[in-house]
């Protein structure tokens, strides 16, 4: 249960894959020669795979190195075989017909996503809860945070437009005081005069060699 809910957690934080695209993710599209999952899929709630509302759904995500081990993991202890090949299965399906049991997003919720909010102190009972897509929120925020080009993260998103990305998912991550460091750097470096706050490296990671 932890395993299969962190892997779940981190392939929407640091990945920003939808829950019915981790859903659908087959062992034979994650490339860890090449740390890249292909995404190619979705699973509906009634158990049934899809494809992308849009040519962009279909992409190439890198993943970070501890999500590879994460999954690597998942795989070698927990994979229940399947005629699909699909990832995240559980050993016992609803009817105890054998491996492959389909993880409904209401299980998911009420047994995974609810019990983490809770002991985060996230969680209120019959209150406006986070839901899982909040994650893919925080993933594009914060790959555009730690200097991703727009382009580049709703091509990892799979967003059409990139203008989708800035509209619903790029929230502002620098706070005001983060704002005014960046406009006096920014006059400083047009005007030509002394770098405040002795941000010497900063300048000369911008300067051409």
């Amino acid at each position: 249960t932890q395993r299969m809910a962190r892997c779940f957690l981190h392939l929407a934080a640091f990945c920003g894959l939808r829950f019915g695209e981790i859903a659908a993710l087959t062992v034979g599209r994650i490339n860890f020669d090449s740390s890249i999952i292909e995404v190619r899929h979705s699973l509906t709630q009634w158990d049934e795979i899809k494809g992308p509302k849009t040519k962009s759904g279909l992409r190439d995500v890198h993943m970070p190195e501890h999500v590879s081990a994460m999954l690597k993991e998942w795989l070698k202890i927990d994979y229940a075989q399947n005629g699909r090949d699909l990832v995240f299965r559980t050993f016992l399906s609803r009817t105890d017909r054998g491996p492959g049991g389909f993880i409904t997003p209401a299980s998911f919720y009420r047994s995974y996503w609810h019990p983490l909010l809770q002991l985060a102190g996230l969680y209120e009972e019959g209150g406006d809860n986070f839901h899982f897509h909040a994650l893919r929120h925080f993933a594009s925020s914060w790959m555009i945070a730690n200097g991703m080009p727009v382009m580049d993260t709703a091509q990892a998103l799979g967003h059409k437009k990139f203008d989708t990305t800035l509209q619903i998912y790029a929230h502002p991550m620098i706070g005001a005081g983060g704002r005014g460091a960046i406009a006096n750097r920014m006059a400083q470096r047009l005007l030509g005069g002394p770098l405040i706050d002795g941000e010497i490296a900063q300048r000369d990671a911008f300067e051409p060699a």
